[in-house]
């Protein structure tokens, strides 16, 4: 989507310019003394920028839900990921105490 020269409100530095937008950032010119600032892309929608035009809006938003959603399948994935290697570690620490158990020779007694 291109934002170039696209008109934003930030809740602090009040209106700018969309400068460039690549992936994921975008740069906006503030006229009122705060010059330029980067921000994430689109995750600075979520609650610092707002653009002027709704239709855009709307399509951000969109991105900015898919992002969340990816975000959140990733982490799950990782953490499925970590549970199992947890598993798969405690049965080989299990085998091989069961392992050196059978190798220990008994003791008789004379």
């Amino acid at each position: 989507m291109n934002l170039m020269n696209e008109q934003v409100s930030h809740v602090r530095y009040g209106k700018g310019t969309v400068a460039s937008h690549d992936g994921g950032r975008i740069t906006v010119v503030f006229p009122e003394g705060a010059g330029e600032k980067s921000f994430l892309y689109p995750e600075a929608f979520e609650h610092h920028l707002s653009i002027s035009d709704p239709g855009i809006q709307k399509k951000i938003m969109k991105e900015l839900k898919l992002k969340f959603e990816q975000t959140a399948a990733e982490k799950l994935r990782q953490e499925q990921q970590y549970v199992e290697e947890m598993d798969r570690l405690a049965e080989e620490k299990l085998a091989s105490k069961k392992t050196s158990r059978r190798k220990t020779p008994r003791s008789t007694k004379k």
